[in-house]
């Protein structure tokens, strides 16, 4: 049977902030929140790559023994890299989840 915290919508792993002080309970907070943060930075780094590998195997199929055609691609190529870096810097601002 679910507990009375999860049938408010709460969840099991929310009984330790309850437990806490006022002090404690905004220190359990910004921990989760950290965690959050870092699970997104992480998932978006781990599709960033996968994508770009895609597109680098993709340059590759395409320009094939072609050097010129290999430049076009690779110079589109290194600007999506460093457009996918530049929302990766992004994500070093604050968040706006207060």
């Amino acid at each position: 049977m679910a507990s009375w915290l999860t049938r408010i919508g709460g969840t099991d792993e929310d009984r330790p902030r309850r437990d806490l002080s006022p002090q404690g309970r905004t220190v359990y907070d910004e921990v989760r929140l950290a965690a959050l943060k870092a699970d997104g930075a992480t998932a978006l780094a781990a599709h960033m790559m996968s994508r770009l590998r895609e597109l680098d195997d993709n340059r590759r199929a395409l320009a094939q023994d072609d050097a010129t055609l290999n430049l076009i691609c690779a110079e589109i190529e290194s600007e999506a890299v460093q457009q996918c870096k530049e929302i990766q810097r992004r994500l070093n601002t604050p968040f706006d989840l207060r």
